[in-house]
């Protein structure tokens, strides 16, 4: 015997089947918070951003002219929208000299515009301009002090002029690409062997420093400069030091049977420079590395690493460095309300510009984008409690008829 379903169960059927379809819509739409985030340090840390400080770093949420929104640091997941983070500014080729105000600020001072600085850092008591360098100074166990760049760069090559710090065992100095999943290409100075640098790199966070290769014997490297080298193109990477390679990977080379994988760092990436206490890690395998012994923090101590200069080169088929960027809209709001200039004096001194590249402009970036647009995480789009409530309400209810249309 055949069963005819009603016209009213078929198009409560239809009207479930339609709730379904709007719950999986709105839910997985990057203008409503996500339902199952959580910023560490926000509230009782169950939750995502809330609409009016949008970005969370680090366990808390913030705004972008405060530096939460920065990428490399802001976490889409935990934010108020996967869409809160700002885009990571492309590869641009040039070099940068530390003797410009603008090539490294706090990153509390930096709210997104990379015309207005090269690189940023934590901790202002750590780090510094100096006489033209930029200098990194590990003064107690545990700091860490570190500086990144602005820009991202897929695939090109970075060459810097340092003074590493690691002039005694436990003092690690590192300049290095990397990229948010953890896959770096390092050179890493250790304070035991201040002699030589090692040229390295970790795929997915796994730990590769007993694959480090060493370099020819340079001196005392935190005694005296060198200029090091990354060039890092789809096919190989290379590590040089005073123009002389010493080291390359091949990318058909790293090949993993058994994941399927090929190990190599492919993903756009920054640069960092950093000093810490490897002496004093909690892995074994990195204390020994380090020197085997903890930093020695006397009173003449002085672990200092010096930056001169560092010079981009972008890969034109994966950068594009010339193509137009266009700043977010809160970064233009910003820099309208601060009456910005980039013709000449501004909040920071733009006529230093010497060092430059190749004509001194910033031309790649695009201030067009209007402050009328609705800013990302913008509270008139959505309420994060309110959203996440009704998504629950709406698929409880949805599912509800759906079942009781299929019984």
């Amino acid at each position: 015997m055949t069963t005819i379903k009603s016209p009213l169960v078929s198009l409560s059927h239809h009207i479930a089947l339609l709730f379904l379809i709007v719950v999986a819509f709105f839910s997985s739409s990057p203008y409503f918070p996500a339902a199952y985030a959580a910023c560490q340090n926000y509230g009782d840390g169950s939750s995502n951003c809330p609409a009016d400080l949008p970005c969370c770093y680090q366990g808390q949420c913030g705004t972008g002219a405060k530096g939460f929104c920065i990428a490399g640091g802001c976490e889409p997941e935990n934010s108020f929208s996967s869409l809160s983070c700002y885009a990571p500014p492309p590869c641009k080729s040039a070099r940068v000299s530390f003797s410009e105000d603008r090539a490294a600020v706090p990153r509390s001072s930096y709210f997104g515009d990379p015309r207005l600085a090269d690189y940023i850092y934590e901790d202002s008591a750590s780090v510094h301009l100096n006489d033209g360098l930029l200098q990194l100074t590990l003064a107690s166990p545990g700091s860490k002090p570190e500086a990144v760049s602005t820009r991202w760069l897929q695939y090109g090559s970075v060459t810097a002029r340092i003074r590493s710090a690691s002039s005694s065992p436990g003092v690690v100095s590192q300049f290095l690409i990397s990229d948010e999943d953890g896959n770096e290409i390092d050179f890493n100075w250790v304070g035991s062997d201040p002699r030589h640098v090692q040229a390295n790199y970790n795929y997915d966070n796994q730990l590769t420093s007993l694959k480090a290769t060493l370099s020819p014997d340079l001196g005392n490297t935190a005694g005296m400069f060198h200029d090091y080298t990354i060039l890092w193109s789809p096919q190989y990477v290379t590590w040089a030091v005073d123009g002389i390679s010493f080291r390359t990977i091949n990318y058909n080379d790293t090949r993993s049977v058994g994941d399927n994988d090929y190990k190599f760092p492919t993903k756009p990436s920054q640069i960092f420079f950093k000093v810490w206490d490897g002496g004093s890690s909690s892995n074994s395998d990195t204390r020994q590395w380090a020197g085997g012994s903890p930093a020695n923090f006397s009173a003449r101590a002085n672990y200092t690493m010096s930056v001169q200069w560092v010079q981009v080169s972008c890969n034109p088929q994966t950068n594009n460095d010339s193509s137009t960027f266009v700043l977010p809209s809160e970064v233009v709001a910003y820099e309208s309300q601060l009456s910005l200039s980039f013709d000449g004096d501004s909040l920071i001194n733009h006529s230093k510009s010497s060092d430059r590249d190749n004509n001194g402009d910033d031309s790649d970036i695009d201030q067009s984008a209007s402050i009328e647009v609705i800013s990302k995480g913008s509270p008139t789009l959505v309420a994060s409690v309110g959203a996440i409530w009704w998504y629950s309400v709406l698929a409880s209810f949805a599912s509800a008829i759906y079942l009781v249309t299929l019984a």
